[in-house]
């Protein structure tokens, strides 16, 4: 699990620091820095696909630019930083496994058995950032893989399922039942060429809504349900705005879908957690936190640009004033904090 990040110099958060829990919803309004940690999560799993040249706050020098975690890994705990390295200048952005009382650097596949771990550890971390085009795409029959970032390969990853864990995918078309009666059954169908194609059917009329014409919010909650009952989840799942396209009355399914992934355990599951980073710009999911607030994390944009987060379970004073108001209808009238600021 990661625990904290302190970022320097990345986009809007020059010099902010974040705390992270089992479970995590970040609120705030745009250009607080909400995407960008999902996009520093990211970088640790792959630190090529960020441009770093033009991630690093404006007026500042991209060497300037770094990205600290405190990791717990098994029974240890490790300081990861994430950087332009000099001493690892053939590696650009590297991860390095910072050790000793000098926090002495070491790139991690030069760190042996424990260096190697963590590499397996971040190569765990999967974020997610869903885009309607993306999930209703056919794919190549014969390249079934997992659900890709923005939603590409759903179809793929729904048959992955369904080969690997015949009852997990059951439980799946369950509930997707559930979340939406109109459809009755998931039908896949796989073109001559080799593509394959996922289809809805209509629970009365009994017609075949191909998944390109199906509506946005369908869409999501079925990615969101294969994300929740794949085979093999990730050590950390992010979620860009995953209520974006639900209805209000899905929103409180979905966070108990989310919790089954945090806390097996209270559902009676049998399987190791994951961490969830969420976030949000909807009242009625952050109202369904009301009674956790070590779960949320608000994003502050300052008068300079820059952005910091504070965990509402660090603010007594703060919480007592919320009393029993509705946590959304707080946060949207300003007194919670992370609002746009006004002129």
């Amino acid at each position: 699990m990661i625990t904290q990040i302190r970022f320097q110099n990345f986009k809007a958060l020059k010099n902010a620091e974040l705390k992270l829990g089992a479970f995590n919803v970040i609120v705030g309004p745009n250009g607080s820095g909400k995407s960008s940690v999902l996009q520093a999560l990211n970088a640790f799993a792959e630190p090529n696909t960020i441009n770093w040249g033009f991630s690093t706050t404006v007026g500042m020098q991209p060497q300037t630019l770094s990205i600290n975690a405190a990791v717990k890994v098994g029974n240890r705990e490790e300081n990861l930083k994430l950087s332009l390295h000099p001493q690892y200048a053939q590696f650009g952005w590297a991860v390095v496994r910072e050790t000793g009382p000098q926090r002495s650097p070491q790139l991690l596949g030069h760190a042996g058995v424990e260096g190697q771990e963590i590499l397996e550890f971040l190569r765990r971390i999967k974020i997610f950032s869903f885009e309607a085009a993306s999930l209703g795409q056919p794919v190549n029959a014969q390249q079934i893989s997992e659900l890709q970032r923005d939603g590409k390969n759903l179809v793929g990853a729904l048959t992955n399922l369904r080969d690997k864990d015949e009852e997990a995918y059951e439980r799946l078309r369950k509930e997707f039942q559930r979340w939406i009666p109109e459809y009755d059954a998931l039908v896949f169908n796989n073109e001559p060429n080799g593509w394959r194609h996922l289809n809805l059917r209509q629970k009365i009329s009994r017609g075949i809504i191909p998944a390109s014409q199906a509506s946005q919010g369908t869409l999501l909650a079925l990615a969101l349900l294969t994300i929740v009952y794949q085979p093999m989840p990730p050590i950390l799942i992010g979620l860009e705005e995953p209520d974006g396209s639900l209805h209000p009355r899905l929103l409180r399914e979905l966070r108990d879908a989310l919790y089954r992934l945090a806390f097996p355990s209270n559902f009676g599951i049998k399987r190791e957690p994951v961490q969830v980073v969420v976030t949000t710009h909807s009242p009625f999911f952050l109202d369904l936190f009301k009674d956790h607030p070590e779960q949320v994390i608000i994003a502050e944009k300052q008068n300079d640009g820059t952005a910091t987060f504070k965990n509402l379970s660090d603010d007594k004073e703060l919480r007592e004033l919320i009393g029993d108001a509705p946590l959304g209808e707080v946060w949207y009238s300003g007194v919670l904090g992370g609002v746009p600021i006004q002129a």
